[in-house]
C-alpha cells in the first residue's frame, strides 16, 4: 500500500502556508549577527586584542586623609596654632566598546572635604566640594576622529569668620582630528561657565557669573603652521564682554646645506572691555654660505592700537660667523631698533666685533676664551606723554603682594582683573602703595583674590625725560679647565656720555668675576666648590663680593646618601656692608625596599656692622612608607631665628593614601 506524502494545508489563496520559526531561532540568528558585526569590527581595528568592554574599574581610586598643623610665635608671644583636615575620594572609571581605538570613555568623580582652624578665626572654616569629568573618544586610529570632554565642580565653604562661599564651574570642550600626510588639522570648540557667590553677612553678599567660549583650528607640519582662534568672555554680574579673533602663519623654506628662511605673521584684535589691535611680522634669514661662513638676518615690525594709544615698533639685525681655523671663530654683528609711541620715540643703533677661541695646552688643559666690544647709540625724543599697557600678567605669591613692570603710572588708570574676568575693586581686593616712582599691589587679608591667583593689571605710565646716550660695551672671558677643576675671570666694561634732555653725563662702570670651580672623584667621596670673587668700580654702584661654597657626598653606605654643604658671602657695597654663612646636612635613609627616610638641617647667619647677629636654625624630616597598597607620609618643619627679632615656627603634615 502506498502512502502519499503529507502535505501541508493550504493558505487563504490556495498557496501552501509555510511554518514560522519560532522566537528561540529569531534570537538565536539576531545574536549571531551581532556577535559577527562585534567580531568584524574588532578584527578590522585589532585582530589579536579585540574586547566588548562596557564599564570596567580603572586602576588608580584614591581614598585618602591629610592633616597639617602650624605653630608660629613671634618675639615673646603666646604661640599661635593652625590646623587643617582634608579628606578626598577620586574613582575613576574607564570603558570602551568593542575596541578602545573605535570607541572609549573615562570618566572620574573627585570629593573632597576641607576642615581648619586658626586662631584669628573664631570657628572652625568647613568646606567640601564635589567634581567630575568625563573624557570621550571615537575612531582614534582613523583619519578623522572625534572627542568630548565635559567637567564641572561645585562646592561651599562656611564657617570662620561667619562668612559663606559658593562657586560652580561647568565646561565642554568637542574637537575634531583630520589625519592627513601633508597637513595635519584640528578643530576645536570650547564653552565653560564659572559663578562664584560671597555672603559676610546679612548686609553684604556678592555674586560673579562669567562665561567664555571658543574655536581654534590649528594646522601643523614639519615647514607650516597655521592657527586660528575666535575667542569670546564675559561677566554677567557687570555686564563685560570681550570678543576677539587671533591669526597667526609660520612658514620655514630649506635649501641648501643649512640656508633657510622663517616668516611669521600674526594678527590679534579684540574689542569689548579691553581693546587691543596687534600685528606682528617677522623674517628671519639663515645663510650657510661655505662650511666656515655663515650669516643670520632678522627683521621685525610690532604695531599695536590699545586703548586709543599706537605704537610701532622695529628691529633689524645682522650677524656674520667665520671659522678661519677649527680652534678660532671671528664675527661681526650689528642692531637697529626704532620704537615709536605717542610720548615720544627711541632709536638704538648699535656694531661691533667678537671672537671665540678653544684650544687644547699642554698636560691636557682645556682653554676657552671669548671676547667682543660693541659701539652703542641711542637717541631720544620724549614728551613726557603716557602710554598704554595691557594686561600684564603676575601671579600672587605668598607675600600677597607685587610690583608693576613700569614708573611712574597713574594711579587712577590701573584696571586689575582675573582670567575669567572678575573686575577687581581698589581699596576692597587690592590696594595700591606708592614706592617713590613705582608702584606697589598689596592683596589685604580679606580679599577675593586668592594666593596663587593669576591677574592682569592694566594702566598707562608716563614717558621720562631721558638724554640721549653714546657708550662703548665690551666683554671677555678665559676659562682653563683639567679633569673637572675650572678657573675662569671675565671682565664686563662699559663707557659712555650723554647731551641733550637731562645732560647728565653717563657713568661708565667695570665689572670683573673671578671663579674657581672643582668637581673631584676622592676616596672620601665626591667633592664640589666653588669661589667666586665679583666687583664692580663705577660712578653709580660699587662693590665687592666673596662667595664660597661646597658640597660633599659621602661614599654610599648601602643604599644610604649623606651630603654635607655650606656656603659663606661676604658683600661690601657704597651702602651696605654684610656677610652670610650657612652649613646644612642632607639624610636620605631607606629603611625597606618601600620605605624612606630623608633629613635635612640648615644654620644660617647674617650680620651687619653695628647690628645684632641674625641666626636662624631649620629642620627638615620627611618619612614615607607603603604597606600594601597604603602609603603613609610624615613630614617635619622646625625653624627659627634669634636676632633683632625672634621668630619660631613649626609645621607638621600627615597624609595617608588608600589605592584601589
Amino acid at each position: 500500500m502506498r502512502t502519499s506524502p503529507r502535505r501541508l494545508p493550504r493558505g487563504p489563496s490556495g498557496g501552501r502556508r509555510r511554518r514560522r520559526p519560532s522566537r528561540a531561532v529569531h534570537g538565536a540568528v539576531l545574536g549571531v549577527l551581532l556577535v559577527w558585526t562585534f567580531t568584524m569590527a574588532a578584527t578590522v581595528a585589532t585582530p589579536r586584542r579585540a574586547s566588548a568592554q562596557l564599564v570596567s574599574r580603572a586602576p588608580g581610586a584614591q581614598l585618602g586623609f591629610g592633616y597639617t598643623g602650624v605653630r608660629r610665635s613671634l618675639e615673646n608671644e603666646d604661640p599661635l596654632w593652625d590646623n587643617g583636615l582634608r579628606q578626598w575620594l577620586r574613582i575613576p572609571l574607564r570603558g570602551q566598546i568593542v575596541d578602545p581605538r573605535i570607541f572609549n570613555y573615562r570618566l572620574s568623580l573627585d570629593l573632597r572635604w576641607n576642615q581648619q582652624s586658626a586662631a584669628t578665626l573664631p570657628d572652625r572654616l568647613k568646606g567640601r566640594s564635589l567634581g567630575w569629568t568625563f573624557d570621550t573618544r571615537a575612531f582614534s586610529n582613523q583619519p578623522l576622529s572625534v572627542g568630548f570632554s565635559a567637567r564641572k565642580a561645585s562646592g561651599s565653604t562656611g564657617g570662620g569668620a561667619n562668612a559663606t562661599s559658593e562657586f560652580l564651574a561647568t565646561s565642554y570642550t568637542a574637537d575634531a582630528r583630520f589625519r592627513n600626510a601633508y597637513l595635519p588639522v584640528t578643530v576645536i570648540h570650547s564653552w565653560g561657565r564659572q559663578s562664584r557667590a560671597w555672603a559676610t553677612g546679612p548686609d553684604l553678599a556678592l555674586h560673579e557669573e562669567t562665561w567664555t567660549r571658543s574655536t581654534q583650528v590649528r594646522a601643523m607640519n614639519r615647514k607650516l603652521a597655521i592657527f586660528y582662534s575666535r575667542f569670546a568672555s564675559g561677566n554677567g554680574s557687570v555686564d563685560s564682554r570681550i570678543d576677539g579673533s587671533e591669526a597667526r602663519l609660520d612658514h620655514r623654506l630649506e635649501w641648501g646645506k643649512g640656508s633657510q628662511l622663517e616668516t611669521t605673521l600674526e594678527r590679534v584684535r579684540q574689542e569689548g572691555l579691553l581693546e587691543l589691535d596687534r600685528r606682528r611680522w617677522t623674517e628671519e634669514l639663515r645663510l650657510q654660505h661655505t662650511e666656515r661662513v655663515r650669516s643670520r638676518w632678522s627683521m621685525r615690525r610690532v604695531s599695536s592700537t590699545s586703548r586709543g594709544q599706537q605704537a610701532e615698533r622695529r628691529s633689524l639685525n645682522g650677524e656674520l660667523e667665520a671659522r678661519p681655523a677649527e680652534w678660532l671663530t671671528l664675527g661681526v654683528n650689528g642692531h637697529r631698533f626704532r620704537a615709536e609711541v605717542a610720548g615720544g620715540m627711541e632709536d638704538v643703533t648699535a656694531f661691533g666685533p667678537r671672537a671665540s677661541l678653544a684650544l687644547w695646552l699642554p698636560a691636557r688643559v682645556r682653554l676657552n676664551a671669548t671676547g667682543g666690544v660693541r659701539r652703542e647709540r641711542r637717541e631720544r625724543d620724549t614728551e613726557r606723554g603716557f602710554v598704554g599697557v595691557v594686561d600684564e600678567p603676575h601671579v600672587v605669591d605668598a607675600a600677597r603682594g607685587f610690583l608693576l613692570d613700569e614708573a611712574r603710572i597713574d594711579p587712577s588708570s590701573i584696571f586689575i582683573r582675573s582670567e575669567q574676568l572678575f573686575a577687581y575693586v581698589n581699596g576692597l581686593d587690592y590696594a595700591l602703595v606708592p614706592l617713590g616712582d613705582a608702584m606697589q599691589v598689596l592683596i589685604p587679608t580679606g580679599s577675593r583674590i586668592e594666593v596663587g591667583e593669576r591677574l592682569f593689571v592694566s594702566y598707562r605710565y608716563q614717558l621720562p625725560d631721558l638724554p640721549n646716550e653714546r657708550s662703548v660695551q665690551g666683554n671677555y672671558s678665559v676659562t682653563l679647565s683639567r679633569r673637572g677643576v675650572s678657573l675662569s675671570h671675565a671682565v664686563t666694561f662699559k663707557d659712555g656720555s650723554s647731551d641733550g634732555g637731562a645732560a647728565v653725563r653717563l657713568g661708565g662702570f667695570t665689572e670683573r668675576r673671578t671663579a674657581l670651580r672643582a668637581s673631584l672623584f676622592t676616596p672620601v667621596g665626591r667633592l664640589r666648590t666653588d669661589a667666586t670673587l665679583r666687583a664692580r668700580d663705577g660712578d653709580d654702584i660699587t662693590y665687592e663680593q666673596l662667595s664660597l661654597s661646597f658640597s660633599w657626598t659621602l661614599p654610599p653606605w648601602g643604599r644610604r646618601t649623606v651630603t654635607l654643604g655650606g656656603s659663606l658671602t661676604s658683600s661690601d657695597t657704597n651702602t651696605l656692608r654684610s656677610t652670610t654663612s650657612s652649613l646644612r646636612a642632607d639624610l636620605s635613609w631607606p629603611l625597606g625596599r618601600s620605605t624612606r627616610l630623608w633629613l635635612r638641617g640648615e644654620r644660617l647667619e647674617f650680620r651687619l656692622p653695628g647690628q645684632p647677629v641674625d641666626r636662624s636654625y631649620g629642620l627638615d624630616a620627611d618619612f614615607q612608607a607603603q604597606v600594601g597598597q597604603t602609603v603613609f607620609s610624615l613630614r617635619l618643619n622646625q625653624s627659627f631665628r634669634t636676632g633683632a627679632r625672634s621668630v619660631d615656627r613649626g609645621r607638621i603634615f600627615a597624609q595617608v593614601i588608600r589605592r584601589f
